[in-house]
Order: C-alpha cells, then sequence, then structure tokens
C-alpha cells in the first residue's frame, strides 16, 4: 500500500514538471477568438474628420494645376522606370531620385510608408517620413517639383479615403481625393532627428510606438536598433517557446521541436535579422506569452487592443500581418492555436512534451 501510494505521488510530480505553466483562467491567451471579419463593419471615415487632422510636421500649400490623383491606386505606388532599385535588405521600393547638397536621395516606401533615403559611400540611410502608403497622406508620383528645396522636402499630395474594402481576391481597395491640390513640405532636420541615436529617427519611433528618448524602450539590454522584439521585454517559457517555434522558418513538422533547437537557429539568424532594421512582421495579439517572445526568424511587432487605439500606427493593404487567437486547451498536454493572416487560416495543434513541442496543422484555409 506504501509502494502504491509512493508511486501516486512521483508519478504526480513527474507530470506536473512537463505540464506547461499558464492561468488558463485569466490568461488572454487561452480564449479562442471568433474569426476576424476585417470587411463586416467596415464604413469609410468621415471626410471632414481627415480634413481636420492636425500633423504637427508637415507643412501643407495649395497649388494650381496639380498633377491629378489615380482613380486607379489602390494603397501602393508603383517605383520610377528611370530609378533602379539597390540591392537592400530592408526592402525599400525606390520612387525618385534626387541630388542636394552633392548627396543623393531618394523617396522610397515599403510597408510601413514613405522614406527618405539618404546614400552616402554606397551606405543607405533611411528616415520614415511618419506617412503611411495608404491612410489619408497619398504621395504622388510627380517631378514638378524638386524633391528638396531650402532645407525641405516638398512632393505633391492629396488627402485620400479608402472607400470601399477589397471584397474578393480580384478586387483590390479603392480611394479617393478629398483634397487634391496640395504641396507637402517637411523639415529636413524634423525627418532626420534621431533623440537617442539609435538608427530609427524619431518619426519612426513614434509611428510604431517605441520611445524616441530612450535606445532600450523595453529595457531589456538590447538597443531598439538590433531588438528583435523592441516593443516587449523577452521571456522564457513553455509558452513562449511555442509561439517562437511557430512564427519562424523551423520546420516543424514530423519532429519536436526543443528549446535548445531554437535557441540555435535564433544565433544562427542574428546577423542577417540585424542587417535588415526596418523588416518587420506585425502580429496582432494580447497573450502574454506571445508578447514576451525572443523572434527567431525575424523582427516582430506585436500590437495590442490597447495599442491599437492610439491610432498612430495604420495597419494598411501593404502589411502581411497575422493574428494568433488562440488557445483551446484540449488536456493538461495538448491545446489548440488558430492563426489567422492575410491570405487565410491555420489550425495547429501542439503537444508539450518532455522533449519540447510536437506540432501537427490539422486545418488550412486559403483566400
Amino acid at each position: 500500500m506504501k509502494f502504491v501510494l509512493l508511486l501516486s505521488i512521483l508519478l504526480s510530480i513527474f507530470s506536473c514538471q512537463k505540464r506547461p505553466n499558464a492561468n488558463f483562467e485569466n490568461e488572454k491567451c487561452f480564449n479562442l477568438k471568433k474569426e476576424r471579419n476585417a470587411y463586416a463593419d467596415f464604413k469609410p471615415v468621415d471626410k471632414k474628420l481627415i480634413l481636420d487632422i492636425k500633423y504637427p510636421n508637415l507643412e501643407f500649400e495649395e497649388i494650381k494645376n496639380p498633377t491629378a490623383f489615380d482613380p486607379n491606386y489602390s494603397g501602393y505606388t508603383y517605383s520610377f522606370s528611370d530609378v533602379k532599385d539597390f540591392i537592400s535588405p530592408n526592402e525599400f521600393q525606390y520612387l525618385r531620385k534626387f541630388n542636394y547638397q552633392n548627396t543623393e536621395y531618394y523617396l522610397a516606401q515599403n510597408d510601413f510608408g514613405y522614406w527618405l533615403i539618404e546614400y552616402i559611400n554606397k551606405i543607405e540611410k533611411p528616415y520614415f517620413l511618419g506617412i503611411a502608403t495608404d491612410k489619408y497622406i497619398h504621395i504622388k508620383n510627380s517631378e514638378k517639383f524638386p524633391l528638396i528645396s531650402d532645407g525641405k522636402l516638398q512632393v505633391e499630395c492629396a488627402f485620400i479615403r479608402l472607400y470601399e474594402q477589397e471584397i474578393q481576391l480580384l478586387s483590390g481597395p479603392k480611394y479617393e481625393a478629398i483634397k487634391d491640390n496640395l504641396l507637402l513640405k517637411i523639415n529636413l532636420e524634423t525627418i532626420k532627428k534621431d533623440s537617442d541615436h539609435d538608427g530609427f529617427n524619431d518619426l519612426f519611433e513614434n509611428y510604431i510606438g517605441l520611445n524616441p528618448n530612450s535606445k532600450d524602450s523595453d529595457k531589456d539590454g538590447i538597443n531598439d536598433f538590433e531588438d528583435a522584439n523592441p516593443l516587449y521585454k523577452s521571456e522564457e517559457s513553455d509558452f513562449t517557446s511555442l509561439y517562437e517555434t511557430l512564427t519562424s522558418e523551423i520546420d516543424f513538422y514530423d519532429q519536436t521541436i526543443s528549446t535548445e533547437k531554437i535557441q540555435k537557429l535564433r544565433k544562427r539568424n542574428k546577423d542577417e535579422i540585424n542587417s535588415k532594421p526596418f523588416v518587420f512582421s506585425v502580429y496582432f495579439s494580447d497573450c502574454t506569452y506571445f508578447k514576451s517572445i525572443n523572434p527567431v526568424s525575424e523582427k516582430t511587432l506585436i500590437l495590442d487592443e490597447e495599442y491599437l487605439k492610439k491610432d498612430n500606427f495604420s495597419v494598411g493593404t501593404g502589411f502581411n500581418y497575422s493574428d494568433f487567437s488562440l488557445f483551446q486547451k484540449l488536456n493538461d498536454h495538448q491545446f489548440e492555436i488558430q492563426k489567422y493572416h492575410h491570405s487565410g487560416s491555420a489550425t495547429f495543434q501542439c503537444k508539450k512534451t518532455k522533449s519540447g513541442w510536437k506540432i501537427d496543422m490539422t486545418q488550412m484555409v486559403q483566400i
């Protein structure tokens, strides 16, 4: 009888050691959400609200004979044919070239929006303009005005709004011009300002939610410029390692992923990630464990509901963003996770073993 009791206690202890530690009742991670429907409640933003927005860093001047807004604009501006792309790890699309005070400058764009690239000795210095490609301000493909004059960037622009969201694969979003005769100006000093000298200009740090006066916004000992998860401090736990696997390039099929394997891949990818400081994957999540990941394969921005309410970040058509709507507890060691992204969804069953996580995809939907 004593032997049976002792064996029972030992088995119980062994089981608890393998069981992932989580508060299933209180954690937002473990409440399975319904599928996000981005189009169900869509209503165009009121025109007056757009015209009333104040932009403290921008000047707008009304001009005559403006370049007409392209009614086929769908949130992305095509490059000029006479400007070749650099071999850039930051994946910029170059729109226009201009020489100012013996320095080459390029107007460019990426998923975040519009940039001014200073090009010196074959080295890029990107400066974000604080303008998304698909939210309210549209920069036109026009060379009627010098790109830089009297210490100011100047580009033709229009105030625009999205009035019809994408509703099927072959039909993109539609925009309309609200005010179409403007010249936008920004001081070069404002564009280049980098208060903490970390490599991100203040306009970029304010835009994505970093502290422009701190090189280490999340106080984890890593410079924001080199931090793969700059908005949150990384922690180690069973569930952060699971998320790190699901957001990485690890081929997790038919194998168990250990913490050691994750650490090895992260170390191998570190230099490549640091070579792309302006390339981020974007995720929606309120989950503490997900916010605490130390990304393995790519720099990551994790936006929660409170962050999105601040309205300083435009999650637009350019972003390939994902939403982990997890989690359903199947038993003490097995969980179901759903991931929604711009082109569909996937469902995973994840089993915690002594060696690590065993992950199987049980469903995939493409749209």
